[in-house]
């Protein structure tokens, strides 16, 4: 598995990049600026929340 985490650059301007998965077994990543990054930080607690609700969208105690 590669770094979860990278830096690098695309047109000049800085990205992070976020491993996702793999897919065909190539590394896939999520890749990011400055403002769309500090977006996210922003609004980190919303999106934990959010991401919650889509993996148990019943509740974590729910059993099928």
């Amino acid at each position: 598995m590669p770094d979860t985490f990278q830096e690098s650059t695309f047109k000049g301007s800085p990205v992070c990049k976020i491993y996702i998965n793999e897919f065909k077994g190539e590394p896939q990543f999520l890749t990011m600026g400055l403002k769309k990054a500090q977006a996210v930080l922003e609004n980190i607690d919303a999106l934990r929340k959010w991401v919650d609700r889509q993996e148990f969208p019943h509740g974590h105690n729910d059993q099928k």
